[in-house]
């Protein structure tokens, strides 16, 4: 399906190197074709570590959780965790921790958010080494906290990608989720973080 997805997928041609990327995170069905269109974009770039980023759907946690595992295994195999550079990022903040919150299932259910970016990046990076970070918590101060702590750590670094896995709005009536997308995705075109918060 993820194949199909990428075959299936048309992208500009983009001159320079991509930094990061937004995919969405619901099932394959409702969204591969649209995360595929982002994953596309890889296809001839080569990225030594990615670190997506991810919501918790299902538990409440006050900080930031960087896997504290060894690895994420996908029925493509599995995708060993850059623990020294998690380690690192952990430092720089008590809002961020090494944690297995969120990222290990509960007994509700186990996370998606993270896990079902994977297996497009493993098909278009081949190996890689992952920080996999779920945030417990979604307000400003813990956003910044974690860019602030990215930009330190990624400072001149081209071997790093940024996949930011998101929902945007799918609990709406069709037009006002196309207004809401629509300013979320104008406010990210002008790097205009205020009205995102």
């Amino acid at each position: 399906m993820v194949d199909e997805f990428l075959i299936q997928a048309t992208v500009p041609d983009i001159h320079g190197r991509i930094v990061a990327i937004v995919a969405p995170h619901a099932g394959y069905v409702y969204s591969g074709k649209v995360a595929a269109h982002s994953y596309a974009l890889l296809r001839r770039q080569k990225f030594q570590r990615v670190v997506v980023i991810a919501p918790s759907h299902f538990e409440a946690f006050p900080f930031v959780s960087v896997y504290n595992g060894d690895a994420y295994s996908t029925p493509l195999g599995s995708v060993p965790v850059d623990k020294e550079f998690a380690a690192k990022l952990a430092k720089l903040s008590p809002r961020i921790q090494l944690s297995s919150r969120g990222h290990t299932p509960t007994q509700q259910q186990g996370e998606h958010a993270l896990e079902v970016q994977l297996p497009f990046l493993q098909r278009v990076l081949g190996d890689f080494r992952l920080v996999p970070i779920v945030m417990g918590e979604q307000n400003y101060e813990t956003e910044r906290t974690l860019g602030v702590a990215l930009a330190k750590m990624l400072n001149k670094d081209t071997g790093t990608l940024i996949v930011v896995s998101c929902d945007l709005s799918h609990y709406h009536p069709y037009d006002e989720a196309t207004t809401i997308d629509q300013k979320t995705l104008k406010a990210i075109e002008r790097w205009d973080y205020l009205s995102l918060s």
